[in-house]
C-alpha cells in the first residue's frame, strides 16, 4: 500500500518559528512512491525539499502555477542529476503550457539557472481532459475557482483514494468537487481562512474550515484534512478550528509536514 506524504501545508508564503513548528511552514507539496519505483509529486512548493530524491523517475503534477507552488523546484536535487527523468504535468493557462509556466520564474535576473539548462532529462505534458494514469494510480481532475484557475486531483490507488483540493475558494459546495470527491477515503481541502477573517479576503481564492467541512459532509468522504494554512496562522489557532470542525465532521485533522495518508 502506498502512502501519500505531506511535505508542506502552508499557503501563500513559507514561514518559520516556534509558533508554526508543529504544522510546519513549508508551502504545498505531497509525494507518493509508486509500485514501479517512480515518485509522484503534487506541487513544488518549498516542501519539495523534503520529498524523496532516490528514484530514477519523477512525476510532478501541478494544481496551478502560483509562486508558492513553484518555490521548491530549483532546489530539488534530481533536477541536477543527469540520470533522473522528471515529467511535469499541468493544464495550460491561456497561451502558457506547463513548460513555460513552471520555467518562467527561473531565469535571469530572478534566478541564476534556467530549468531547461539543468542536467536532468525533462518532459512536459500539457493536460487535456479529466483523467489519466500514473503507474497504478488513476488520476481524475476537476477545475475549481481560484485566480488564474486551479485543478483538484483525485488519486485512486490500489486500496484508497485521496482528493487534493488546495487553493480553492468555495461558493457553497461546488458540484464538480462533490462529484470528484464522492466516497473518497480522504479529502485534503483548503482551509486558509476562518469565517471571521474570510470577509476581508473574499476573492483571494481560498476557503474556510466551514467550507471544507461542508464539502466533506456532502461528498461522504472518510476523513478530512485541512490544508493551505495561512502564513499568519499559529499552531494553537489551527488546533482551535480543528476542534470546531470536529464538532461537525468528526474525522477531521489538519495537514502537517510528515503526515502520511493511505493511498
Amino acid at each position: 500500500m502506498a502512502e501519500l506524504t505531506i511535505h508542506g501545508a502552508r499557503g501563500s508564503l513559507p514561514v518559520s518559528g516556534p509558533t508554526t513548528a508543529r504544522y510546519g511552514g513549508n508551502t504545498t507539496c505531497l509525494s507518493a512512491r509508486l509500485s514501479d519505483g517512480s515518485i509522484l509529486i503534487v506541487d513544488a512548493g518549498t516542501g519539495l525539499t523534503g520529498a524523496p530524491t532516490d528514484a530514477a523517475d519523477y512525476h510532478i503534477v501541478f494544481t496551478h502555477y502560483h509562486l508558492d507552488h513553484l518555490l521548491g523546484l530549483p532546489f530539488f536535487d534530481p533536477l541536477y542529476d543527469k540520470n533522473a527523468t522528471i515529467t511535469f504535468y499541468g493544464y495550460p493557462w491561456r497561451q502558457l503550457g506547463v513548460e513555460e509556466a513552471v520555467s518562467g520564474p527561473y531565469a535571469e535576473p530572478w534566478f541564476p539557472v534556467k530549468i531547461a539548462d539543468t542536467p536532468s532529462q525533462k518532459r512536459f505534458v500539457d493536460l487535456d481532459g479529466d483523467e489519466f494514469a500514473l503507474s497504478e494510480v488513476g488520476v481524475s481532475v476537476c477545475r475549481l475557482r481560484h485566480p488564474q484557475d486551479v485543478s483538484a486531483y483525485r488519486l485512486d490507488g490500489y486500496d484508497n483514494s485521496v482528493v487534493i483540493a488546495t487553493d480553492y475558494e468555495a461558493d457553497g459546495v461546488d458540484h464538480d468537487l462533490l462529484e470528484l470527491a464522492r466516497g473518497a477515503d480522504t479529502l485534503v481541502h483548503d482551509a486558509q481562512y476562518t469565517p471571521d477573517d474570510y470577509p476581508d479576503h473574499e476573492g483571494w481564492g481560498h476557503s474556510t474550515w466551514v467550507d471544507a467541512v461542508e464539502a466533506a459532509s456532502a461528498a461522504k468522504v472518510g476523513s478530512l484534512i485541512l490544508t493551505s494554512h495561512a502564513p499568519t496562522r499559529h499552531d494553537d489557532e489551527i488546533d482551535d478550528y480543528v476542534a470546531l470542525a470536529r464538532e461537525r465532521f468528526e474525522s477531521t485533522d489538519a495537514a502537517y509536514e510528515g503526515l502520511e495518508l493511505p493511498l
